[in-house]
């Protein structure tokens, strides 16, 4: 997966891609986040021919996850 760790990296790989991607907002230390990482890994691999996966530290970089949420909200999108 692609660690996005800023505003140009989300717009270089995520919103500049024609891919569907799924990205994990995670924070270290989260147990919903441990148990869910070793999924995404899983299928990550199982579907790297679909699909590309992400993931953003929502402690370490915070102005990304803001700033998809905002834009997620106003759009009425899904997010993980």
């Amino acid at each position: 997966g692609v660690t996005l760790a800023s505003a140009a990296a989300w717009k270089r790989h995520v919103t500049n891609s024609s891919c569907l991607w799924i990205v994990a907002f995670y924070r270290e230390g989260c147990g919903h986040c441990v148990l869910l990482e070793p999924e995404l890994a899983r299928a990550a691999t199982e579907l790297k021919r679909l699909v590309r996966f992400g993931a953003v530290d929502v402690e370490r970089h915070r102005s990304v996850a803001d700033a998809v949420s905002r834009r997620s909200r106003e759009r009425g999108e899904s997010k993980l």
